[in-house]
């Protein structure tokens, strides 16, 4: 296996400390295949394959970024993320769905999520909203 340079994926690698990130999806393949395409780029990545094992990993790992599937079992990913939101307030929340229409956006936002991605994710367009994240950070930890 080839590891992927920087045009495979999509920009620089951040060059502050490692962001934390919880891919939540019980398509073990997606997640995995998401994970391992983000620990590329240098994120600490952890996976959960459902949401009861996600509060467990989330309380460890405390995550900064959570990529959450809506469709879990048992669980929806809507009412994870609001159990997170209790937990995690300044977490970022990314809703992952094969759903594209504008209700299921409208009640992601509800549930406190602040940015929607449709399935499959475009790990360039994700990294880039984690490059900003990372920026969001660094700007709170010098201030």
């Amino acid at each position: 296996m080839t590891i992927p340079t920087q045009d495979d994926v999509g920009g620089p690698v951040p060059k502050t400390e490692p962001l934390r990130v919880l891919i939540v999806d019980d398509n073990v393949d997606e997640a995995d295949s998401l994970g391992t395409l983000l620990a590329f780029r240098r994120y600490e990545v952890q996976r959960a394959y459902s949401a009861n094992a996600a509060l467990k990993v989330a309380a460890r790992f405390r995550p900064q970024v959570f990529l959450l599937d809506l469709g879990l079992p048992r669980m929806s990913g809507y009412e994870l993320a609001e159990q997170l939101r209790q937990q995690f307030s300044d977490a970022v929340l990314i809703a992952t769905t094969g759903h594209v229409d504008e209700a299921y956006r409208l009640k992601a936002t509800e549930a406190g999520f602040e940015h929607y991605f449709t399935k499959p994710v475009s790990i360039i367009k994700l990294h880039e909203l984690l490059e900003s994240v990372v920026i969001q950070l660094a700007a709170r930890r010098s201030q």
